[in-house]
């Protein structure tokens, strides 16, 4: 759209412009639905999230497990879950992903939930980069938010601080061998959210 030369916008319209109540800036607790620390219903040039829908299997015979962690991975990004978790925000780590939505063939439709506020990492300035970039800096940046999510799951399986029942349902999910075999198993689309 960008290059297009049509008139568009990117973010969000703030709360007097349609009167909706949770438009613009808005942190709420999913939990109690109330508006946190930060929530202003200003108009802001952000845009919501970036995630992939991940299609993850639980049948051994299928699965890619992960053997190690994506490149450029860091605990730091995804410790706040442990925070998540410890204040009842969510009751496992492995909420750090939506569903699992059953599939046929024993898979499973899942992307990053973005209640906990472990979701931060995903709201950074990459996504505004992402809508004004070149085809191949969109690429790097899908390169990025892809071994954030691989990183994510890699967290939930093996990271010490992660309860071991935690760890033992995340270590049920992986890649399956069947789906987007010439991308090593990932989804070759973003998913932006609305």
């Amino acid at each position: 759209i960008a290059r297009s030369g049509k008139q568009f916008r990117v973010g969000r319209e703030g709360r007097t412009e349609y009167g909706e109540l949770n438009a613009g800036r808005v942190f709420q607790d999913y939990g109690t639905h109330q508006f946190l620390k930060g929530s202003t219903g200003q108009a802001d040039g952000l845009v919501p999230a970036m995630t992939f829908r991940l299609c993850f299997t639980d049948d051994p015979k299928q699965a890619v497990p992960l053997k190690k962690p994506p490149p450029g991975y860091s605990r730091s990004h995804y410790v706040e879950y442990l925070e998540d978790r410890k204040h009842g925000r969510i009751g496992s780590v492995f909420e750090a992903f939506s569903g699992p939505r059953r599939l046929p063939n024993n898979k499973f439709d899942m992307n990053i939930n973005p209640r906990p506020f472990g979701f931060g990492l995903f709201c950074n300035p990459l996504k505004e980069e992402y809508v004004f970039a070149n085809h191949s800096r969109k690429v790097e940046i899908q390169t990025v938010l892809q071994n954030w999510h691989i990183g994510l799951l890699y967290f939930c399986q093996f990271d010490s601080e992660v309860p071991l029942k935690d760890r033992m349902q995340a270590l049920k999910y992986n890649f399956s061998r069947e789906e987007f075999r010439d991308n090593r198993n990932f989804p070759w689309q973003l998913y932006v959210r609305e």
